[in-house]
């Protein structure tokens, strides 16, 4: 199989569709077509079956598949590593990070960055942690900062910050008299919750199960992927939400919104810097962790 076989059966069963493939390769459909078949005939097996939505990947093919993805996943960590020991790519930089982190305090610190090192271009791209998370693995990131698990032997991990989570209501009354609530009263609220895969989804799943509380028992009104729109509705009365107070800091100084936390339940939020062990970091990403480490440095929003 050649590099190129690699790539066009990626581009096939992502895509789940020939046509689409050879449309994203810049090739033509009997040139795709006819790669796949030279593979199914290698191996003496079909990797792809027709459905009325287009092509999916058979068992053998989800073999190959798997098997594929992981070689790319090492091709591009040697290039990248190349590239280091090289010093080809010192002025380029792509940083992930999880939701909060990403959307409040890190841009901040990508500016000052900027400021010492001004020929430097960084890309910053925001997701859920888990999305973030496949980036490092697939080597698409240099580093990432996130706040949700990561159970890898191949990824470094650095903690370097940490913030408390709480339950946040709108600045109204009863709730402005009120400094705490307790878990039963969690439990009843209509919450409206960061979606899966997110740290701050995780970290309040997780600590609720260490109390014998399972995410069943929560009063789930709607999930929402943006901060901004979660607490718009939590200022208009819709709902509650857990969110970590990084995420809010404007809205408690200006007293939209306010923050209560939870009786006997230690709603901690640790954020990470994270990257691929088999990706050796370039000067630039040193510094750049060496900068976000360093809390008289580092200059967070």
């Amino acid at each position: 199989m050649s590099l190129n076989q690699f790539n066009i059966f990626v581009a096939v069963a992502e895509e789940k569709s020939f046509s689409k493939a050879a449309k994203k390769l810049h090739l033509t459909q009997p040139a795709v077509s006819g790669q796949i078949k030279t593979l199914e005939n290698t191996y003496g097996l079909s990797l792809f079956e027709r459905t009325p939505s287009g092509v999916d990947l058979t068992e053998a093919g989800k073999i190959v598949y798997l098997h594929i993805k992981q070689v790319l996943h090492i091709l591009k960590a040697m290039e990248h590593s190349l590239a280091a020991l090289t010093n080809q790519q010192p002025h380029r930089l792509a940083v992930g990070a999880s939701t909060v982190i990403g959307s409040y305090p890190l841009p901040c610190a990508i500016l000052t960055f900027k400021e010492h090192h001004p020929q430097v271009n960084i890309k910053l791209e925001v997701n859920n942690s888990s999305t973030i998370l496949e980036k490092i693995k697939s080597v698409s990131l240099d580093l990432a900062i996130t706040e949700g698990p990561v159970n890898d032997e191949d990824i470094v991990q650095i903690n370097f910050l940490t913030d408390e989570m709480a339950l946040i209501v709108p600045y109204v009354e009863p709730w402005i008299y009120r400094e705490s609530i307790t878990l039963d009263e969690l439990l009843t609220l209509p919450l409206i919750l960061r979606e899966e895969g997110s740290g701050i989804r995780f970290t309040l799943e997780n600590e609720l199960k260490k109390r014998g509380v399972s995410s069943s028992n929560l009063n789930i009104f709607t999930e929402m992927n943006e901060l901004q729109s979660i607490k718009s509705a939590v200022e208009a009365g819709h709902g509650f939400s857990v969110l970590p107070k990084m995420a809010v800091h404007k809205e408690l100084y200006t007293k939209t919104l306010k923050a209560l936390p939870v009786q006997g339940v230690n709603f901690e939020l640790a954020c990470k810097i994270i990257y691929n062990k088999n990706n050796i970091l370039t000067d630039i990403a040193k510094e750049f962790i060496s900068l976000i480490t360093d809390p008289e440095k580092r200059t967070f929003c």
